[in-house]
């Protein structure tokens, strides 16, 4: 559900992220935007409450996390 709807803005935010655009292949890196943007992890926690636990090294890659 979008709270800040704009037609426009979100037409166009939608389109850059999916990589469509005029005469460009655009990527969008979410690990980078989420490392760079969200280093804690406060993001992630609050909107993905099964990541509440998780250690703040492994935030961005639980995945990668090993178990004992």
């Amino acid at each position: 559900m979008l709270i800040d709807h704009d037609v426009h803005s979100n037409y166009g935010g939608w389109a850059f992220t999916a990589g469509m655009g005029p005469g460009e292949v655009r990527t969008f890196n979410t690990m980078l935007q989420s490392t760079k943007f969200d280093p804690k992890g406060d993001f992630i926690r609050r909107w993905v409450p099964e990541l509440t636990n998780v250690p703040s090294e492994f935030i961005h890659d639980p995945w990668n996390m090993t178990f004992n």
